[in-house]
């Protein structure tokens, strides 16, 4: 997201390019509450940037980061060399 363009304007650019999931550090969330509810967006990911605290209604990026790494290092177990 860029802060500079006006709130309808990226709310239209979303749109077009039918974006699903926005991965956002956590001083731009403002930003994207202001068009959220015109935008179709699926999953929100914040990366922890400041001290804000993330609301329940967004991932946090990191801890998702650290699940998908956990899921990586099982399926490796599961599957020596990587694959077959």
């Amino acid at each position: 997201m860029n802060r500079r363009p006006h709130p309808d304007a990226i709310a239209s650019i979303m749109n077009h390019a039918e974006d699903r999931f926005l991965i956002v550090d956590d001083l731009l969330v403002p930003l994207f509450e202001q068009v959220k509810d015109r935008v179709g967006v699926e999953r929100v990911l914040v990366v922890p940037l400041s001290s804000q605290n993330i609301t329940d209604s967004y991932e946090n990026y990191e801890e998702f980061l650290a699940t998908a790494s956990q899921g990586k290092s099982e399926e490796n177990v599961s599957r020596p060399g990587g694959g077959e």
